[in-house]
């Protein structure tokens, strides 16, 4: 028996809208920053001058739905 994928919260586009090192309007530089997870599993990342496309999976952690991901990306 295989067990069935969680279901992912996380699909849609979410804003970044602060982090540690950078202020809003570097974040905004070229685009409005944000991070997308669409339900297939991809999803893309725009921040500063970075553009990534990522590859993602959803996952637990202690007990709360998360999700991981790796990405490839320009400057």
């Amino acid at each position: 028996m295989t067990r069935a994928l969680p279901s992912n919260p996380f699909v849609g586009r979410w804003r970044i809208t602060h982090t540690e090192m950078w202020d809003s309007a570097a974040l905004d530089l070229v685009v409005p920053a944000f991070v997308k997870f669409d339900a297939d599993g991809q999803g893309e990342c725009r921040f500063i001058a970075v553009r990534a496309w990522l590859d993602c999976r959803v996952t637990e952690r202690d007990g709360a739905p998360c999700i991981e991901f790796s990405w490839e990306g320009v400057d």
